[in-house]
């Protein structure tokens, strides 16, 4: 029984231990040189098809329209009936779509757009 505490103690804290370093690198990415490029805190990071590293704002949303190019907003994003990228106009809001397709979003809704993403520099 002692030996199958430990070995389920030791369990537990791996993974505690692997989301604590995932945390810790979250806004982070690799550019297409290899160099580690950071957003601010509380944004998310990617690479954009050129292979550019694009940011969202702290609490922003981030998602790629129909062609390809990613967008963003200043809270949390979600694609309409029609395709088009709709977001919260509020840093960590909300948005989705309802039971009748309209979507609805904290503090009223924009839409995404590639002006509101911040491209950061390699330190």
């Amino acid at each position: 029984m002692n030996a199958i505490a430990r070995l389920l103690f030791a369990a537990i804290a791996l993974c505690v231990l692997t989301m604590l370093a995932e945390a810790q690198n979250a806004g982070c990415i690799a550019d297409r040189s290899g160099k580690v490029v950071c957003g601010p805190p509380d944004s998310s990071c990617a690479l954009d098809r050129h292979g550019e590293v694009v940011c969202t704002k702290p609490g922003g949303g981030m998602m790629n329209d129909r062609y390809g190019e990613l967008l963003c907003a200043p809270g949390g994003c979600v694609t309409d009936q029609r395709g088009d990228i709709l977001c919260s106009s509020q840093p960590r809001g909300g948005a989705m779509v309802d039971q009748e397709g309209k979507v609805v979003c904290t503090g009223g809704c924009v839409p995404a757009s590639t002006a509101a993403c911040i491209r950061p520099t390699a330190r």
